[in-house]
């Protein structure tokens, strides 16, 4: 779907200046709303993104607005916008068409009642395997210049992820909406490229690493403190030494501080009030996650390449404390602790060079080191 907000560019979706000043302005007014946009988009930057994607879908951006959430920090999009979505944008000749199968009377209305840690009573599904055995949804619909349609089917027991109490009082309707997701995903991803339903942002916030009680502890313990600002923890005192240990209890060095996400259940933000209990459902979900790395990758092209965290070390030990390679590769090893691939520890240590000058030289007297021989730059580290 053409629209005038957006004009298309050797395939790019490219805003000119008028419009983007049009959209400045509609961002300015929109993020001051005072009860038709949630609070999590309470800023002009998201706003914008929010018209942006908007005129890019032919939609109204308030209505875009209304059907997003926040989930830890992650922006995701109701099932039902999704749906929209697709139907509006995707290249298919009509809507896309649903055929249930299965005996879904030994599915709907069998539910029972739960009680959230918050007291909160709240029902989910009652049905066995036996009973979601053989039932599903078809999902299909013709792209534009063909005549066969493509489909897919989706069976209720493929489903393994169900933290929403719509589930067990709307089946058939949360099946057909995640069916139309996947069919987009797999016929059409660039309709919905970069937009997160709430099963999907449940799996990333599971990817990441928040604060709790023991990881607490442990910083206490050794010595430090945590201040907490918004949805983000940070470690003040000397770390100079706990590096690896921070590390592994799951914080990041971002700006020059240990940082980590804040565990809270209040920091699931939704556009409707009345979804408190799915919140706590999912919380209870997302509440043990997992810790994992992603390394990013940076466009160096037209740009001088930059260098390394270890290098810059072993240009420092070289250079300025007069080391040669054997009594670097001892003290990387021994004192500092760390490889080349540590390069946030690295960072922290290249952060304090009057400590780092400090721990060299008594590394020199210890060992009754007083002069320096060529260094050789491979041998800097030790394959731990």
């Amino acid at each position: 779907m053409k629209n005038s907000l957006i004009q298309n560019n050797t395939g790019l979706n490219i805003v000119g200046l008028d419009q983007m000043e049009q959209m400045l302005t509609l961002a300015k007014i929109m993020s001051t709303s005072s009860v038709s946009i949630p609070k999590h988009l309470k800023n002009e930057g998201d706003c914008l993104a929010i018209i942006m994607q908007s005129a890019q879908w032919g939609m109204n951006p308030f209505s875009v607005a209304q059907k997003t959430f926040l989930l830890n920090g992650v922006l995701g999009y109701e099932s039902q916008l999704v749906s929209a979505i697709i139907n509006n944008n995707a290249p298919i000749q009509s809507r896309l068409e649903y055929e249930y199968y299965g005996t879904w009377e030994n599915v709907i209305g069998k539910t029972k009642e739960k009680v959230s840690p918050k007291g909160h009573k709240y029902r989910v599904s009652n049905s066995t395997p036996e009973d979601e055995q053989g039932v599903g949804v078809i999902v299909r619909a013709t792209l534009l210049n063909e005549t066969k349609p493509r489909e897919l089917k989706l069976s209720l027991l493929q489903v393994t992820t169900r933290n929403s109490t719509l589930w067990a009082e709307d089946p058939k309707q949360q099946l057909a909406y995640l069916a139309a997701k996947k069919w987009s995903r797999l016929y059409c991803p660039d309709v919905i490229l970069g937009v997160y339903t709430k099963d999907e942002v449940e799996q990333i916030v599971e990817t990441k690493s928040y604060l709790t009680a023991s990881i607490e502890d442990a910083i206490s313990q050794l010595g430090l403190q945590i201040e907490k600002l918004n949805d983000y923890a940070y470690i003040t005192g000397d770390t100079f030494q706990h590096s690896k240990t921070i590390k592994e209890l799951g914080f990041t060095y971002e700006d020059e501080k240990w940082t980590i996400l804040i565990d809270s259940s209040t920091s699931i933000q939704t556009t409707n009030q009345n979804k408190n209990v799915d919140d706590e459902i999912i919380y209870e979900v997302t509440e043990e996650v997992k810790t994992s790395s992603s390394n990013q990758n940076f466009n160096t092209q037209q740009k001088p390449k930059k260098q390394s965290s270890a290098v810059k070390l072993f240009n420092f030990l070289k250079n300025e404390m007069k080391l040669n390679d054997e009594n670097i590769t001892s003290f990387v090893n021994d004192v500092l602790g760390v490889t080349k691939e540590d390069t946030e520890d690295i960072d922290e240590i290249l952060s304090d060079l009057t400590k780092l000058k400090n721990m060299v030289d008594e590394f020199k007297e210890v060992h009754g080191i007083s002069s320096t021989n060529e260094c050789i730059e491979g041998n800097l580290f030790s394959n731990k």
